[in-house]
């Protein structure tokens, strides 16, 4: 939701040019840092903030003085691809360039800090600003400060009230607070996404704190649900949990690099962060289990044997039917930080976009499949958890969702679908298709681990396709030429390589396990094999015509391998 009468922001400071820009001096009090920086690189950021000093000291209030802190924060932060150690490196970094300029605004802007930056900055930012003062008053000098100054962070938690969707996969919680002085009150208002480890989504701050709470409780009506009270202890944990999920998975799966969040997002986020520790009356928070544990093995074969049980679950009695729910159960929960009974068109979307297209590996004779063995579990968990009004719009995404995916999973950038692609009818059993997967990818490893030779680029072997025979010959001999291997013994490699691709015979590749299990490397098994194949095929070559070796010489070959004596 967006409100129309947020806080106006304030804007940003603008770095003065020529020859009448204001240097920041060099002066500083009786315990000056050092003028080494953590974060070197950042040392025009640290100059352009020092030297918005003037604008921050001439901000009307202290609300105003706050938000300004928390908007250049947030651009830090947007900015930073490191929001824990490397983004607390700048900041104190900040704190440090601030004290050594030693001017009066300089000292402000630290106490602003102090009240409105990370918990870890508060000390250093405050102690920062008391020796500033300290050597100002040693040195006789006065210094003006804004009248507002002991307003910074002294605030009065008011009303805290939240609304959730029928679905509960959206929470809107708003806090209201007011400084010491009465002036100015103002309001956070927090979207968190349940389908999303309750992540908050959407910040901002709140001016007109009555006009906010009537929106929600409007919009509450109209969803069918409805605006409750929340006291400041549970209000506390809520946004807690909320920014500590932001900052553990972001606003979407690294499948999803497109979504983050925007400019106003990280301009709020300081300040709401402080607000809601504002609200913490010390009242320690019910031990609650954790997701993984109350959702642990035992509970989800619970439901999957739940599910399988019923007429829905027994209609689809094939192998991804069986596999479809513990699949889903586990990205729910392990993906998603959602209860796997709890669902919505949130988090379906959720599932078919961050969760799926990254998780379920399939042959391409299984993807037509797919559809209904999902239809099918999401349906009776719809049927089971659902309110009857609420399963149409769960059931309309479903089959817009499920319709797409066949197209989606066969498009799915996922390495591994090349070597399990062509699994017909037999092999879909994941134990099989696992297997699969190692037999070929021990003769072609996965894109990032493959051999390239100098001078061609890794990523041009990498784009290589394995699953068909002329790339698959390429690889081969790029690894060839990379481990310098005879040429004469590269074609041997690359009928090995078909070899094992298509285990056959299935002889080969108990031969290389044992092998493996002796202790040698992939490359030393892989030439043990090329010279037993070199020497049947040499024979073969050289027999006369009633006398050629046939393919049970080259087995009891491979099968002498790798025995201890």
């Amino acid at each position: 939701m967006r409100q129309n009468d947020r806080v106006s922001p304030v804007s940003k400071p603008r770095k003065k040019s020529g020859s009448s820009a204001r240097k920041p001096s060099r002066r500083s009090g009786s315990s000056a840092r050092s003028a080494r920086l953590r974060l070197p690189g950042l040392k025009e950021v640290y100059r352009a903030f020092c030297d918005a000093g003037p604008v921050f000291a001439a901000l009307p209030d202290a609300l105003e003085a706050e938000l300004w802190i928390s908007t250049h924060l947030g651009l830090l932060q947007e900015s930073s691809p490191d929001r824990g150690a490397g983004l607390l490196a700048a900041l104190l970094d900040l704190v440090d360039e601030l004290e050594r300029t030693g001017r009066p605004e300089a000292c402000a802007m630290l106490h602003g800090l102090a009240a409105i930056g990370p918990a870890a900055l508060h000390e250093p930012a405050a102690s920062a600003a008391d020796r500033m003062s300290a050597a100002a008053a040693h040195q006789g000098r006065s210094w003006p400060q804004p009248r507002w100054l002991d307003l910074l962070g002294q605030t009065t938690p008011g009303d805290c009230w939240h609304t959730m969707d029928r679905y509960g996969e959206l929470e809107q919680i708003l806090c209201t607070f007011v400084h010491r002085d009465g002036d100015r009150p103002h309001g956070i208002l927090i979207e968190r996404d349940h389908s999303w480890h309750g992540a908050a989504i959407d910040i901002t701050a709140i001016d007109d704190t009555e006009g906010c709470r009537k929106h929600l409780a409007k919009a509450a009506r109209k969803d069918g649900s409805e605006l409750l009270p929340l006291t400041h202890t549970a209000a506390h944990h809520a946004l807690k949990d909320a920014f500590t999920a932001f900052l553990a998975h972001g606003l979407a799966s690294p499948a999803r690099p497109d979504v983050h969040p925007d400019e106003e997002f990280f301009s709020a986020l300081a300040f709401s962060v402080a607000r809601s520790r504002q609200l913490d009356t010390q009242a320690p928070e019910g031990d609650q289990p954790s997701l993984a544990e109350t959702w642990d093995e035992a509970a989800r074969d619970a439901l999957v044997q739940e599910y399988l049980a019923s007429p829905a679950g027994v209609a689809q009695d094939t192998t991804l039917g069986r596999m479809a729910p513990k699949l889903l159960i586990r990205l729910s929960v392990d993906v998603l930080g959602r209860d796997p009974r709890r669902i919505g068109p949130a988090t379906l979307t959720r599932i078919f976009t961050d969760a799926l297209p990254g998780s379920l590996l399939l042959p391409d004779a299984l993807l037509d499949e797919v559809p209904a063995a999902i239809t099918g579990y999401y349906t009776w968990l719809a049927e089971q958890h659902l309110p009857r009004q609420d399963r149409k719009e769960v059931l309309r995404v479903l089959r817009r969702r499920t319709a797409a995916l066949p197209r989606v999973l066969a498009a799915s950038p996922q390495p591994l679908r090349a070597y399990i692609a062509d699994i017909q009818q037999g092999g879909h059993d994941g134990d099989v298709l696992q297997a699969v997967i190692d037999r070929r990818g021990f003769v072609i490893p996965e894109p990032g681990q493959r051999w390239a030779p100098a001078g061609i680029d890794s990523e041009d072997v990498d784009d290589l396709d394995p699953a068909d025979e002329e790339e698959r010959a390429l690889l081969v001999q790029e690894e060839m030429r990379a481990r310098r291997v005879p040429r004469r013994l590269h074609p041997v490699h690359e009928v090995l390589a078909n070899q094992l691709w298509l285990d056959n015979p299935p002889q080969l590749w108990s031969a290389a396990q044992r092998l493996r299990d002796t202790g040698l490397s992939r490359e030393q098994v892989l030439d043990r094999l090329a010279d037993v194949l070199s020497e049947h095929l040499s024979k073969v070559l050289q027999a006369a015509p009633d006398q050629v070796p046939g393919l049970e010489h080259y087995t009891r070959s491979l099968d002498a391998l790798g025995h201890s004596a």
